[in-house]
């Protein structure tokens, strides 16, 4: 999850209410300059009106915004500003929210003292003045933060805990997450069989639960897990799971929102192909600086400009699964 339960205002105005559901919408959508120009206008009017609550509140939601778009301090400020605001208004609930994303941003930059306390001091609320499904929105995000920070045993308990009281609420999704999260920490402390527990509950809580679930990442991870244990047959299924699945969510209009750059390779490409400039864009990826990781796309988008269009193409181990299904994806837009 990445924001946590929204705010809850007893003299909250059903149409403020409406404007940050349709921000939300936008964001999920992947149009964040709509959502920004939404968010941004609410500010506005609500400067205008001097309302205090609704200025928190649209301080908040651009916040979002700037957490889609990457720009962290940005989004740093805007939550901070947000929770003074509900300071001054007491709001509990919105203190905590806030006090949440803020961990959730330094998480991202890597802040893992800043952002630990963060969620400590929203959690510390939550426990008082919180119901059961922000408390563990609060202690998975614990557990990213130990998990980012190489913290894995503690990450464990933390995502344990979230998905227990998941479990309890009967929140298939988020149970799912969190289970899977356990799982992605387990493995690398060669908890196998923990490992293996947890993803077979996580695939089952995500069956019903369509893209919103977003299973291919759970397959992924059961692939991590059957390579970790030596089963390369059984990997490759599983990753093949994760393709199928991510891919039938990208070719239902999905916007890619995972932050790989392939998909901007992959549409810079298509387009080369389609405006017939196939030899100038191979000779600009072929000028490319080491790639690193990427280099295996690179070599695949090489591939398609010089005409290659087997889907064989993508599946290669040294894709990972986002990558192998935007090459599909691609080759599904040649075929037009």
């Amino acid at each position: 999850m990445i924001f946590s339960s929204f705010f809850s205002h007893d003299a909250e105005p059903v149409q403020l209410e409406s404007q940050c559901v349709d921000i939300e919408q936008l964001l999920a959508q992947g149009d964040i300059q709509a959502a920004y120009t939404q968010a941004e206008a609410l500010l506005q009017l609500a400067l205008q009106a001097g309302e205090a609550y609704t200025i928190a509140k649209a301080r908040f939601m651009l916040g979002n915004v700037y957490f889609f778009q990457q720009d962290y301090p940005a989004a740093l400020t805007a939550y901070q500003h947000a929770k003074d605001l509900f300071s001054q208004l007491n709001e509990a609930h919105s203190i905590a929210v806030a006090w949440h994303q803020i961990g959730v941003v330094y998480t991202r930059m890597q802040d893992y003292e800043q952002a630990e306390q963060a969620c400590h001091e929203s959690l510390a609320i939550k426990n008082v003045h919180g119901d059961q499904a922000d408390i563990a929105s609060t202690l998975n995000q614990l557990g990213n933060i130990y998990s980012d920070s190489g913290k894995l045993e503690q990450a464990v308990v933390f995502y344990q805990q979230a998905a227990d009281i998941y479990a309890q609420l009967g929140d298939n999704r988020y149970e799912g997450v969190t289970r899977s999260n356990t799982a992605d920490s387990l493995i690398p402390l060669h908890r196998y069989d923990e490992a293996r527990v947890e993803l077979q509950r996580a695939i089952v809580c995500k069956q019903d639960g369509g893209h919103a679930s977003e299973p291919w990442k759970t397959w992924n991870i059961l692939s991590e897990l059957e390579q970790a244990m030596n089963n390369p047959t059984a990997a490759h299924a599983a990753k093949q799971q994760a393709i199928h699945s991510y891919l039938a969510y990208r070719r239902d209009g999905n916007d890619n929102i995972s932050g790989s750059p392939v998909p901007q390779f992959c549409s810079g490409t298509l387009r080369a192909i389609q405006e017939n400039n196939a030899a100038v864009a191979e000779q600009e990826l072929l000028n490319l600086p080491d790639q690193g990781y990427f280099n295996p796309v690179i070599a695949k988008l090489i591939a398609l400009l010089r005409g290659e269009r087997n889907p064989s193409l993508a599946d290669d181990p040294e894709l990972d699964f986002i990558s192998a299904a935007e090459l599909l994806l691609m080759l599904d837009a040649l075929s037009v």
